[in-house]
């Protein structure tokens, strides 16, 4: 084991945890970023897995597929 593995390991995980502690409200403005930044293959990517997360969560108007 090499303790730079290990820490980098911990920083990945780390990273990762953070990504994961959003707000409905968050998840949906980054996902506006993604369309913004023509990233719109991503934004759709994302979105299946916020309405897979919250599939119960009512969808603004700019969110909803036409």
């Amino acid at each position: 084991w090499s303790s730079d593995v290990c820490s980098s390991d911990l920083a990945d995980k780390a990273e990762k945890a953070q990504k994961a502690i959003k707000t409905p409200e968050q998840w949906l403005e980054d996902i506006r970023r993604l369309r913004r930044e023509g990233r719109e293959p991503e934004a759709q990517a994302q979105l299946a897995a916020f309405r897979q997360a919250y599939p119960d969560y009512r969808l603004p108007e700019d969110m909803k597929v036409p």
